[in-house]
């Protein structure tokens, strides 16, 4: 069996061809049938021989990004990857309506670099790069370039048109609405379910209440909001507690809650042209208020415009970015008013940010009463020693991590939870514990007593002890949590003097030594 020579081998390919055909919708005059068959007969007439047919059927030719058949093509081109030599093409159009004209022509280079001729089979000049093949496919491609953004206009003044009569574009309706599709002369047809079209193009669609359940939740969700000052999360979680479904019976979450508590469309307002995409990009873009089309009273409201306004406040507030000064200024005027500060005075107060995030950035809400001006009486002592314990044992926390590190010991948080540690998969838990003056005077000995309960789940327990004036550290315990009482703690060396150890490098040790005994 004789073995084709290169020259052959070459002649070949360049009798080949690879046909590639788009079409942007499914009801075109020039359909991939149609295509495929002036394709076939200017390949015939030109001694070609179709090898490969690329298709992007319904698919726009403004980019590359959804045209699978053009990437497999030219990715097949790039790897010098071919059996063919030609590709053919109807038009400069269907090659593709890029808003940037070089981008076609770079696609074309990429080609021609490769050694593979485009043809455009329907146009009336050859692509043989004379000038004026060159000019015509330059004003061919601007040309299919404005076709494009003209056709977007005029849609686009049509379904404004469309809107400012109160008609629902389209798109899901949101919760506590429903489609509902009308004729030419405002007759009511029916109730559109979710993914169900219109049936006539002059029929219209609008948009109406939904069922009386689903808007007793929307007044609920807006009445916890603005009323009972609840955030997002905590009214995403009382209703999937109270197992109220939302969309397809999917759980809540903070994102819709947010959706609905900013959508005007639960007071009856239709608004149109919020955003708007420029043609051939993905991202969309706010457009200025002024460019919005509004109209009020479209159809029923859920909620009234005067709650719908407060909620619009509360979240502006709670959006706001606020300096340290705006902060301090809103806490001194609290102060006046009250005259004192408290969590419950900071939590009902709607003009600061969340108080969680007041006590993140300014280092726990003693702080914040620092800053403000303001010192607390003795009944806020407990408060005081418990952000003095969470403080110590988080800096215990990451002075044992810090140590792991240096002995190249793999360690991690478990879930956020300060006082607990992962030391190469072992969680341990920290505990503080403080002298008692009066359980010393009663059991007649020294006696500690532990800070909280120990709710956290752990294989091991350092029990942190402080010294008798209660403000140094003196010594550390290391227990396995199983089998120990949640009330157990180290009164003193006879009881617990076998777990002592006087360092945190020595705790690591005796954790090493009993996770390899357990």
């Amino acid at each position: 069996m004789n073995t084709p020579t290169s020259k052959e081998t070459s002649s070949v390919r360049d009798r080949s061809a690879a046909v590639y055909i788009r079409m942007s919708t499914d009801h075109q005059k020039f359909s991939v049938e149609n295509q495929l068959v002036l394709l076939a007969s200017y390949a015939q007439k030109n001694e070609l021989t179709i090898v490969e047919t690329f298709i992007d059927s319904g698919k726009s030719g403004l980019t590359l990004t959804r045209r699978s058949g053009l990437r497999d093509l030219l990715a097949k081109v790039a790897a010098r990857d071919t059996s063919f030599g030609n590709i053919l093409v109807l038009d400069v159009s269907r090659w593709g309506r890029f808003q940037d004209v070089d981008e076609g022509a770079h696609y074309e280079f990429l080609c021609r670099k490769a050694g593979i001729r485009l043809h455009y089979a329907g146009e009336q000049f050859q692509n043989d790069q004379s000038p004026i093949s060159s000019i015509m496919k330059s004003i061919k491609r601007v040309m299919a370039a404005e076709y494009c953004r003209e056709l977007s206009a005029k849609v686009k003044f049509g379904k404004d048109n469309i809107a400012r009569k109160g008609f629902f574009l389209g798109g899901p309706p949101g919760y506590g609405l429903r489609r509902v599709m009308i004729s030419e002369d405002g007759k009511i047809r029916s109730v559109l379910d979710p993914g169900e079209w219109k049936a006539l193009q002059t029929d219209r669609v609008i948009l109406r209440r939904g069922p009386r359940n689903e808007g007793r939740v929307i007044r609920q969700i807006y009445h916890l909001y603005v009323n009972k000052t609840w955030g997002a999360q905590r009214i995403a979680n009382d209703l999937n507690a109270q197992g109220v479904p939302w969309l397809n019976g999917r759980p809540w979450s903070r994102s819709v809650i947010y959706k609905i508590l900013t959508s005007e469309k639960y007071m009856g307002w239709l608004i149109v042209n919020k955003t708007s995409t420029d043609l051939g990009q993905r991202t969309s873009r706010r457009n200025p208020q002024d460019q919005w089309i509004v109209i009020k009273d479209a159809f029923g409201a859920t909620v009234s415009a005067d709650i719908f306004a407060r909620a619009q406040y509360i979240l502006a507030r709670r959006l706001r970015t606020f300096t340290d000064e705006e902060v301090f200024r809103e806490l001194r005027a609290l102060l006046k008013k009250h005259g004192k500060l408290s969590y419950n005075i900071i939590m009902d107060f709607k003009g600061l940010p969340h108080r969680h995030s007041l006590m993140a950035r300014f280092g726990g809400l003693f702080n914040l009463y620092k800053l403000a001006g303001y010192v607390p009486g003795p009944q806020s002592g407990q408060a005081l020693l418990t952000m003095q314990t969470r403080r110590l044992l988080e800096a215990t926390a990451q002075q044992m991590a810090a140590i792991c590190k240096q002995a190249h010991i793999l360690t991690e948080r478990n879930k956020g939870r300060i006082k607990v540690l992962k030391i190469e998969g072992v969680r341990v838990s920290f505990t503080l514990c403080r002298w008692s003056a009066w359980l010393s005077r009663k059991r007649s000995h020294d006696c500690w007593a532990k800070i909280g309960d120990r709710k956290d789940i752990s294989d091991f327990i350092v029990f942190i002890q402080f010294d008798r004036t209660n403000t140094v550290i003196d010594s550390y315990y290391v227990r396995p949590s199983k089998g120990l009482g949640p009330q157990d703690v180290p009164v003193n060396d006879a009881d617990f003097g076998e777990y002592r150890q006087t360092s945190l490098e020595a705790v690591l040790a005796e954790l090493q030594r009993l996770s390899r005994v357990g």
